[in-house]
């Protein structure tokens, strides 16, 4: 999964800087090395999902012969990243196909909505497989490691493309309403004691060093590591802190990491033409508060959900105790 987020910041940093558009092998766009690069992520995870999967594996290698709903059982994991996986090759079919004919290439289509949620079935799945396979003290770290990556694949690409026709506000709300699900997720079972910036840390990290290394390989324009994520991130885990670590201080911890994103991340996201404004202010921290008060509101709906997994995953003892 880290190799495809990084394909995914390689294509952002592609895109714009014309300088590394060179063909590969003569051939067209979409046929570019950050497109093989993410992938052949999903590609690797094949053995994995096998591993916690081990029927699927017996009736393909018996010809695909008998029940195939018998060859479907015994892991929700492998079977939510096995789809996850189709769902990837065949939107990224339908996207190559698309790109075949001429005209605009717009950021928003059913294709890439497709691969995207793609990636979240994938993160899902294999942090359920390695709940069923992994020893008990690689649990912890193994979730922790997962939650890094479906905040990343949540968020990716980011900025959205074409970023000058965004205000500051609008790319605010578009953060909060990629970062939502996973956010909440992190409240409910993140790292503790510091849940929101032990998950955004990674992501964080991962688009740094991306970013390094594609600077340094001569690309103009690399994604920016987003680091004043960190900010309301870190706000947010010192209202837990002195509410405590419980549902009662999601809520609030949700509309603090919000209107801290709304107000940094206005700063932070600000593009020329575009120029600071109280107005344009106001607005980011209105987008900021909703999106906030939407984290807080799905964590207290995960915690109604969590106990239907919960015996079989144990996932309230992923982490430290709360």
């Amino acid at each position: 999964m880290s190799l495809a987020e990084i394909g995914v910041l390689w294509d952002w940093a592609w895109h714009r800087s014309p300088e590394q558009q060179v063909p590969l092998l003569g051939l067209p766009h979409p046929w570019i090395l950050p497109h093989f690069l993410f992938a052949f992520g999903p590609v690797l995870l094949l053995p994995l999902l096998a591993q916690g999967w081990p029927g699927l594996g017996h009736w393909i290698g018996d010809g695909c012969r008998g029940s195939v709903r018998e060859a479907l059982r015994g892991s929700p994991g492998a079977a939510l990243g096995t789809l996850g996986i189709l769902l990837f090759v065949v939107a990224s079919g339908l996207d190559t196909w698309r790109h075949q004919w001429p005209g605009p290439d717009p950021a928003f289509t059913a294709e890439h909505v497709a691969i995207a949620a793609s990636s979240a079935l994938v993160c899902l799945g294999l942090l359920l497989v390695a709940l069923e396979i992994a020893h008990p003290r690689w649990r912890r770290w193994l979730s922790w490691a997962w939650l890094g990556l479906l905040l990343s694949a949540a968020l990716a690409p980011f900025p959205p493309p074409g970023v000058h026709a965004w205000s500051a506000g609008a790319q605010v709300a578009l953060a909060l309403l990629k970062l939502a699900g996973p956010l909440a997720l992190a409240l409910v079972v993140g790292p503790r004691p510091l849940p929101l910036s032990a998950a955004v840390g990674p992501v964080v990290l991962l688009r740094l060093l991306t970013g390094a290394a594609l600077t340094l390989a001569g690309y103009s324009a690399v994604a920016p590591a987003l680091a004043a994520l960190l900010v309301p991130a870190v706000l947010a885990d010192g209202w837990l802190g002195l509410v405590g670590q419980r549902p009662r201080g999601w809520l609030g911890a949700g509309l603090v990491f919000g209107l801290g994103w709304g107000g940094v991340g206005y700063w932070a996201l600000l593009t020329p033409p575009e120029v600071w404004s109280r107005l344009g202010l106001l607005h980011a921290l209105l987008w900021g508060a909703l999106g906030g008060t939407a984290i807080g509101l799905l964590a207290l709906l995960l915690v109604v959900w969590l106990p239907r997994v919960d015996s079989r995953y144990r996932l309230s003892e992923l982490f430290a105790a709360r």
